[in-house]
């Protein structure tokens, strides 16, 4: 007899120490979880944080950039109004005097070189 009750208390230690372990695990798990979802609440702050300096720095460099380009389409603006004055000064007769770069045309030159190159071809009725 003294060999069964030996062995029922061994067995009943067992249980006890795999009760002690399961319940350990299952607090271990518990503060596992709750590490990880205070961890994951980090990272989304940060995420956030990042999201938010990301979009104000963008959000910047395109305003930048769209006030260089409205500068520049103003500049090709005026000075394509200051062509187009000068185009009708020149329409008018009112031209100023030709630069140096274009000459007049030769009047020594043959007629084949006075004339454009390219005429436009006229159909005959």
């Amino acid at each position: 007899m003294n060999s069964l009750t030996n062995d029922i208390t061994r067995l009943c230690g067992e249980m006890t120490a795999l009760r002690d372990g399961r319940a350990t695990l299952i607090h271990n798990l518990a503060q596992g979880r709750s590490d990880r979802r205070h961890a994951v609440s980090a990272m989304q702050e940060d995420l956030r944080n990042a999201l938010a300096e990301t979009a104000a720095k963008t959000h910047a460099e395109l305003h930048e950039f769209i006030s260089v380009v409205k500068q520049k389409v103003t500049d090709l603006r005026e000075a394509f109004q200051k062509d187009l004055a000068g185009a009708r000064q020149a329409w008018a007769g009112s031209a100023p005097a030709r630069s140096p770069a274009r000459p007049e045309p030769d009047e020594q030159a043959p007629e084949r070189l006075r004339e454009p190159i390219f005429k436009a071809k006229r159909k005959k009725t």
